[in-house]
């Protein structure tokens, strides 16, 4: 049976769920809850429900930018879509161009597009000249702003952004809050999403306590092979990175095994091995990945 914080718990999800069914058709307060969600990492908790409105905005992607100015808006509604793997021309862009003088924007009272655009631009891929540009000119402008009066939070904000944007960055686990500050008070759905996220970063720090509990049993390497370092919590963060669904704790616990023979490898080579024996060290591995790649374990 739940205690009264788990039922809370539950209808603060159920108070969220009804909200996201609510905006799918609305251009931008439905991008900001969900870019929130998913900077404060609870995207599995409400993950068909972002399905749901990613979808309809990619459908209506062009409509939507129709005789737009708002970099903000566009350049979330981008990132976002990019980010869950919506297949995006990044031409939109063009329309904050001028000819032959890249682009042309309003600094004054616009840190918060210009962030949104620089974080758009990671999204970049090969080729994609325009959202190269875009960083170079979303960098600038932001690095400029540092230099003017704005208020402590404003340059932190942008501070951030520039060393840690979203898409880059572990940072995304860490930083969520520095951007609670900058959404609009009268956001109904704010308290309880907060409420939400602190509730289940507590269990899901639990979670992780047990799997590095599991990955000690498992693991006995330092007795094995005192040569080896034994980072155990370094192997895991890269797991943790990677597998970031609380659904997915075996294949965590599990991904440490590959993790920790890069390492064990690494080491071999840098502290261990003699010359003669790392050539003929390198030969059986080689062997092993051109004959036995079909029998990985």
């Amino acid at each position: 049976m739940q205690d009264d914080s788990g039922i809370k718990h539950e209808e603060k999800v159920k108070s969220i769920t009804g909200f996201l069914n609510n905006v799918v058709s609305e251009p931008v307060e439905s991008l900001i809850i969900v870019d929130m969600i998913m900077r404060l990492g609870i995207k599995s908790l409400f993950q068909e429900h972002i399905k749901a409105i990613l979808q309809w905005k990619y459908t209506h992607f062009t409509s939507l930018n129709h005789g737009k100015d708002d970099v903000y808006e566009i350049a979330l509604r981008f990132r976002l879509l990019r980010q869950e793997g919506y297949y995006l021309l990044a031409g939109l862009y063009h329309e904050f161009q001028d000819r032959g003088k890249g682009f042309i924007m309003k600094l004054e009272g616009n840190a918060k597009g210009m962030m949104e655009l620089y974080e758009a631009s990671q999204m970049s891929i090969e080729g994609v000249d325009i959202l190269d540009e875009a960083e170079c000119f979303s960098s600038k402008c932001l690095n400029e702003l540092l230099t003017c009066n704005l208020d402590p939070e404003q340059v932190r904000m942008i501070e951030s952004t520039l060393r840690y944007p979203y898409r880059k960055s572990f940072a995304r686990s860490l930083a969520p809050l520095s951007f609670v500050n900058d959404m609009p008070v009268a956001n109904p759905w704010m308290e309880d999403l907060l409420e939400v996220a602190n509730r289940e970063r507590r269990i899901i720090r639990s979670l992780h306590r047990k799997e590095i509990h599991q990955i000690n049993m498992r693991l006995g390497l330092g007795e094995e092979m005192e040569f080896v370092r034994d980072q155990r919590l370094k192997w895991y963060m890269w797991s943790m990175a990677i597998l970031t669904d609380p659904s997915l704790s075996e294949l965590r616990v599990e991904l440490i095994k590959p993790i920790s023979l890069v390492y064990i490898i690494d080491d071999i080579f840098d502290v261990y091995g003699k010359a003669d024996e790392l050539i003929l060290f390198t030969e059986v591995i080689e062997r092993y990945i051109v004959v036995d790649i079909p029998f990985y374990p």
